[in-house]
């Protein structure tokens, strides 16, 4: 009976650690911006930022890195895809995922209180429309506009932004501007 009890008991303390990785120490440049949407500079600024609300003190076990947090939360924002397997790309479970984005979320996103249901983009959740413009070595040239609600389609926020008109009014004739399907030619 007493051995029982004391397999028992080594079974619930003994713990296993799992020691998770760091995208941001073993991925490429590249690798990091088509997964996550930023570049690895941008990433690190977003982690400085958000220090002091994502970083977790306990004493039960390791928590998460906030670099680690935040890379999970653009992986998530930035590809649509499912939890789990955001939570297997980076060695945690669905449920740690959805704790990554509801903080994230919970701590840097607003909900509008003027016509919110405007904000609610296809992929149903609340969210602004930015267009931005990136020259050939991934770098921010012009972010166009950063106000229209997430519900809003390119091609209407292409057609009332000032770089389009410079465009149709032949100010800019060298070079080119490339778009996904959401704009039309």
């Amino acid at each position: 009976m007493r051995n029982n009890r004391r397999r028992n008991q080594d079974r619930f303390t003994r713990r296993l650690f799992l020691d998770r990785l760091n995208p941001l120490d073993f991925m490429t440049d590249g690798q990091i911006i088509k997964t996550h949407r930023l570049d690895r500079a941008s990433i690190y600024d977003l982690c400085e930022e958000m220090q002091d609300d994502l970083k977790k003190s306990t004493h039960r076990s390791s928590s998460l890195s906030v670099s680690l947090q935040v890379m999970i939360a653009l992986r998530y924002y930035g590809s649509g895809s499912y939890m789990n397997v955001i939570g297997d790309a980076h060695g945690v479970s669905k449920m740690t995922v959805s704790r990554c984005v509801k903080e994230y979320h919970r701590k840097y996103s607003e909900t509008p209180s003027v016509d919110e249901h405007l904000y609610v983009s296809r992929k149903e959740c609340h969210a602004l429309n930015i267009q931005g413009v990136c020259n050939s070595n991934n770098r921010f040239t012009n972010v166009v506009v950063a106000r229209w609600p997430g519900s809003t389609h390119d091609y209407h926020i292409w057609n009332n932004c000032n770089l389009s008109m410079a465009f149709e009014s032949g100010r800019i004739t060298n070079g080119w501007l490339l778009g996904d399907s959401g704009y039309g030619l």
